[in-house]
């Protein structure tokens, strides 16, 4: 991905946040619930799918703006 802006930094950010709150309230019990090592998976593995996410959001945006 080019180099951000601030504001797509912003814009990055505030979405990857509201990806992770929906994958915390959807697997809370599963995160929770997991032994010390799968918790660190699961903490890390969310956080890289909703930075994914927020990356495809953000072209998104990009494309309905150009």
């Amino acid at each position: 991905m080019p180099k951000l802006s601030a504001s797509d930094k912003a814009f990055r950010r505030a979405c990857a946040v509201a990806v992770l709150n929906g994958i915390w309230t959807k697997h809370v019990d599963t995160i929770l619930n997991a032994d010390k090592d799968e918790y660190a998976l699961a903490i890390r593995s969310a956080s890289r799918m909703a930075y994914q996410q927020a990356d495809e959001m953000l072209r998104r945006e990009r494309a309905e703006e150009a």
